[in-house]
């Protein structure tokens, strides 16, 4: 009996001396699930990891601190994670799903419906995915992972506005009629999109680079930019975005063995295939390649004005390679019927469209108002009737 009492003693004795910190604290318990109702909510979170559930009705959720899972259920949601390593879901309806926060290592899934979403995470990593619909990704800062899902989907690339640097990263449009958008890449560095069947990449000569996949159009921002699709079998669409006062940047737009359409481009190539090449700026330099293509220039705002009043242009599109017998011409002219100085105003008439046939260097100008607004290099006795004419007023 005696030994029996020793032993409870010393158990009791080594419970208590545990329950004073020997035995580990279980923590603080998850919190409820925060609910909404089949209204429009307004939920916030409590700073800590919470679990946020819109239900139906266009909700707004924000998550704030700590990492939650947050899932906007049906309807029309706003919703944003806040800090923290957070996991959003906007569920069916036109979802619009925010990542502003620097730092954290998030995930949003749109689901069904054409989603919007905002990357802009200085510091942290972002992983988004479209699903069902067609959505649009806006990525500002931050390291991220972009899948569109289905749908024709649209993208934005990011970069350093300081150093001019890409934030590192992947882009899959997945399956429909998808869209990338460079930004304006205003800085000294030259930025290329390499183009490739088995994978693409943006780039700039140092830094991090950008895979890309499953995208069938570019848009291209003003700055220094080369986009090579010679590697493409695909029809390719690239547009640039190169204006008159911005000649201090260069775009070169290279298609591949597909019928091509190329638009806005300092210099643009078409390689093989029945191309379309549209200039739009200034002093554009045209190559078709092989194929019977199809050469455009629609000068509205390529033009400038002189001092006199009088409209000219400061460097006409040049095309390297018209092939009459097989390639297409279209000039379409556009000018105002009246301008404005000051309180007066002064009618325009419409301009005149003269060819110039110089043999002396093998090439044929059309001029507009006597100036030069194309030159078809290797070209004499140019036929008149191969030249597709539009001249319209604003």
């Amino acid at each position: 009996m005696l030994l029996v009492m020793i032993v409870l003693a010393l158990a009791v004795s080594i419970a208590l001396a545990g329950s004073a910190g020997g035995i580990t604290d279980p923590g603080t318990p998850d919190p409820d699930p925060i609910d909404g109702t089949d209204e429009a909510d307004d939920l916030q979170g409590t700073g800590g990891d919470d679990v946020m559930r819109g239900l139906s009705g266009d909700d707004t959720i924000q998550g704030f601190g700590g990492d939650d899972t947050i899932d906007g259920g049906g309807g029309d949601d706003y919703i944003r994670g806040g800090e923290g390593d957070d996991l959003v879901m906007g569920g069916p309806g036109n979802d619009h799903l925010r990542d502003r926060d620097a730092g954290g290592d998030d995930t949003m899934r749109g689901g069904a419906g054409d989603d919007r979403f905002d990357i802009d995470s200085p510091g942290g990593t972002t992983h988004a995915y479209g699903g069902q619909g067609d959505d649009s990704f806006s990525w500002t800062a931050g390291q991220a992972t972009l899948i569109g899902g289905d749908g024709d989907d649209s993208f934005s690339a990011a970069f350093d506005h300081e150093t001019g640097a890409l934030y590192g990263g992947r882009i899959d449009g997945g399956e429909g009629i998808d869209s990338l958008y460079l930004p304006h890449f205003l800085s000294d560095r030259t930025y290329s999109l390499i183009l490739d069947p088995d994978g693409s990449v943006l780039q700039t000569d140092t830094g991090p680079a950008v895979s890309v996949t499953g995208i069938e159009r570019v848009h291209l921002g003003i700055g220094d930019v080369l986009v090579d699709g010679t590697a493409m079998t695909d029809d390719l669409y690239i547009e640039g975005d190169q204006e008159f006062f911005y000649e201090d940047y260069q775009s070169t737009l290279l298609g591949g063995s597909g019928d091509d359409t190329l638009t806005g481009g300092s210099v643009m190539e078409g390689g093989d295939g029945d191309d379309v090449l549209i200039a739009s700026q200034i002093g554009s330099t045209m190559t078709g390649g092989e194929g019977a293509d199809t050469f455009v220039y629609d000068d509205y705002d390529t033009y400038q004005w002189d001092v006199d009043h009088h409209w000219y242009y400061s460097a006409p599109t040049v095309i390297t390679d018209f092939d009459p017998a097989e390639d297409h011409l279209e000039l379409t002219v556009r000018y105002p019927e009246v301008i404005h100085w000051g309180p007066d105003t002064e009618p325009v008439a419409p301009p005149e469209i003269t060819i110039v046939d110089d043999p002396e260097n093998n090439q044929t100008i059309i001029q507009v108002n006597g100036n030069a607004a194309m030159v078809l290099q290797g070209v004499t006795d140019f036929d008149p009737s191969l030249l597709a004419l539009t001249i319209t007023p604003y």
